[in-house]
């Protein structure tokens, strides 16, 4: 069977109710992860079908995701996507190198960020605490213990020391100047997804110079990033150290939420999608993570979603010193993963118009922090 077929193949392990009707692809639904979708029309609702990315998730880590979906659902959180069971009652289909997994289409739009709002900030936060609420008994091999995003944060800044930032700005002065330029430095593409992660294109593409306005605007940026994530490095490491080494209560987080993962039904959340990210972790991370996305620079729209959250899941003293390290340590780790991503690996990029709205609003956090 073609592999533009095989999704069909993969649809015949579930219930012809399931599969009533026709079924759309979505390619990529804009994501780059390498997870290609469907839209499947059934009898009773449409459903998404998910091909994940070859290789990825481990049989052991998408049994724990679709673990942690289950209690969720059984809880009575049901703003998830929660797998449906095959014919024989798994919540996937493996064709030796993909995993597959169908799920129910998620109501509304992933809007907030051209129609933000204080109610849909509220909305979200609750919904992040009913979720953490709905899983905080989760079993898990250890209950109590650091944050292991801290600890990845700790180990990142830790990698950049003065020599490594110098050698950081020789390069994208040199950029600047057009020196020792290849044709990988960057390229045009489409806009890039909600992500903070770079993402070089999947698609085959041929790589093209920016012009030079644009290249002057990103030099700039790229340095006054480069500047303020040096003079808070020092400040910023000992503060994660001390967090890290706080043993607070562990449990299913989500590790990569922010808003391009709600849907809102006018000012309502209606589901949640991606939990590919998912593992055992400290809520606080969850918290400053999404906040980050809804409220930025905003300190009203912080403590606004900030209360909402506690109206439902009391966060403890060091939860909340653990928020505070994450907000700083979240823009600070993300800046240095695109200035290293773009200049020092030269993958191409998805550069637009967007990519420089994302590092400009990268260096107006900085500069709050």
């Amino acid at each position: 069977m073609t592999v533009s077929k095989q999704h069909l193949d993969i649809l015949c392990n579930y219930h012809d109710d399931c599969v009533a009707g026709p079924v759309e692809s979505l390619g990529s639904a804009g994501g780059f992860s390498g997870a290609a979708f469907w839209k499947v029309h059934g009898k009773n609702g449409d459903y998404c079908l998910r091909r994940w990315p070859k290789g990825y998730p481990t049989l052991e880590k998408l049994q724990f995701i679709h673990a942690v979906l289950w209690q969720a659902n059984q809880e009575g959180f049901r703003k998830l996507p929660l797998p449906v069971e095959t014919l024989e009652h798994l919540t996937f289909v493996s064709d030796r190198e993909h995993y597959w997994q169908l799920e129910p289409w998620i109501r509304g739009e992933a809007d907030y960020a051209s129609h933000p709002g204080s109610k849909r900030l509220v909305s979200a936060m609750v919904t992040l605490a009913e979720f953490h609420q709905a899983v905080r008994n989760f079993p898990l091999p250890a209950t109590k213990g650091a944050s292991s995003l801290l600890l990845n944060h700790e180990k990142g800044l830790l990698s950049w020391g003065e020599e490594r930032f110098q050698r950081l700005e020789q390069t994208i002065r040199a950029r600047g100047m057009g020196e020792n330029e290849d044709r990988s430095e960057v390229c045009f593409l489409s806009d890039l997804s909600d992500s903070d992660a770079p993402q070089m294109a999947k698609e085959a593409t041929i790589p093209f110079p920016l012009p030079a306005r644009q290249k002057k605007m990103l030099e700039n940026i790229s340095l006054r990033i480069l500047r303020n994530v040096r003079q808070l490095r020092q400040a910023l490491l000992g503060k994660v150290v001390q967090c890290g080494n706080y043993a607070v209560a562990l449990q299913p987080c989500i590790r990569d939420i922010h808003a391009g993962h709600l849907f809102f039904v006018r000012n309502q959340v209606s589901g949640i999608i991606d939990f590919e990210n998912l593992q055992a972790d400290n809520v606080a991370t969850d918290v400053a993570r999404l906040l980050g996305s809804l409220a930025e620079n905003d300190p009203l729209l912080w403590v606004l979603g900030l209360t909402a959250y506690q109206s439902v899941r009391r966060l403890t003293d060091p939860e909340l010193e653990i928020l505070h390290t994450c907000k700083k340590s979240y823009v600070a780790t993300t800046a240095l993963r695109w200035l290293d991503y773009i200049y020092v690996q030269k993958n191409p990029v998805r550069c637009s118009a967007h990519l420089l709205r994302r590092l400009k609003n990268l260096e107006t956090c900085l500069e709050y922090l």
